[in-house]
């Protein structure tokens, strides 16, 4: 499992969060999704030469950490946010801390399935109160069908599949 540091996107928020529910149609209970416009990752690579060996340093994933300890770390550095788990293969729907999947563009930072336009119907039929996909076949062909139908579009060109853990280690979330 790696970890990423994000932003807190709840009903909390006020009007940005009642204004999101609105524009997509769907009245979510909390927000999962790791995307990084609404959940921007508080950590997004290494500080100094000392960090490089914690992150991920492959296909624009910088903003992933390789040790929890070195998250709870960084999180406590940083003053707020919360510690998400994050698998980019080698998914496990079963454990007790899976909250679903998502489907981020190539540069694992756009979600598909929460920034894609309302029109969507399999996004909108899929698409869970947390804002992930529950289903690993559900979340492949929703991947398939934007990479076919959306070629045009950079973010549905080669979409990744990443599966979200909630982390229940003591001190990972700040604020």
């Amino acid at each position: 499992m790696h970890y990423t540091i994000v932003e807190t996107f709840s009903p909390n928020d006020g009007d940005q969060w009642t204004s999101y529910c609105e524009w997509r149609g769907i009245e979510f209970s909390q927000f999962d999704s790791i995307d990084g416009m609404l959940r921007p990752a508080l950590f997004n690579g290494p500080e100094n030469d000392n960090e490089w060996d914690y992150v991920l340093q492959e296909h624009f994933m910088l903003q992933f950490i390789k040790e929890h300890s070195f998250a709870v770390t960084k999180i406590k550095e940083i003053g707020k946010g919360i510690i998400v788990g994050v698998k980019c293969e080698k998914h496990d729907a079963t454990s007790d801390d899976f909250l679903g999947y998502e489907l981020l563009d190539s540069y694992y930072d756009v979600s598909l399935l929460t920034n894609w336009g309302n029109d969507h119907s399999l996004i909108n039929e899929s698409i869970s109160e947390n804002g992930l996909v529950k289903s690993f076949e559900t979340i492949q062909r929703i991947k398939n069908d934007l990479v076919s139908n959306y070629s045009e579009d950079a973010h549905a060109q080669k979409p990744n599949i990443i599966s979200i853990y909630k982390v229940n280690k003591a001190n990972q979330k700040v604020n």
